[in-house]
């Protein structure tokens, strides 16, 4: 059998190595095979458990980003603001009218109490208003460097 530190490929050399010539393996090289296969055998469930938990994660993330929330299940957050003023989040919208657009939530619009009003552009109360917004989401995250 060979020497030095044992390895899963080593070990399995040796068992093939011992079968060809018909002799059997002393026993306490078995002894040191089973240790290094049960090693390996607990480093790939930790590995499995982790790959597991990963992509678990990588679900969670990827249902909430990049996808569009009914403008009735749940608005966009507020923002903090260092004078009185309605400004939430800007997020992506669909609008039945004009299709996608990064907008400004407004709150529900003062008129009718239904329909949530988005400012497109950044103008505040101007002609690109948008009452018909059925869905949003929010922005991705910024790449980072250059």
């Amino acid at each position: 059998m060979s020497e030095g530190k044992i390895t899963v490929e080593s070990a399995l050399f040796d068992l093939r190595y011992c079968q060809n010539r018909g002799i059997a393996p002393n026993p306490d090289s078995l002894k040191k095979i089973a240790d290094v296969l049960d090693d390996t055998l607990r480093d790939n469930q930790v590995k499995t458990e982790k790959i597991t938990s990963l992509r678990g994660k990588l679900d969670i993330a990827s249902n909430l980003i990049g996808r569009w929330i009914s403008i009735r299940d749940r608005q966009p957050k507020k923002v903090e603001c260092f004078h009185e003023c309605d400004i939430f989040d800007q997020v992506v919208i669909y609008s039945k009218s004009k299709g996608v657009y990064t907008a400004w939530y407004r709150g529900t619009d003062p008129d009718d109490g239904e329909h949530h009003m988005f400012d497109v552009d950044g103008v505040y109360g101007g002609d690109d208003r948008l009452c018909d917004v059925t869905h949003w989401m929010p922005l991705p995250e910024l790449p980072e460097g250059d």
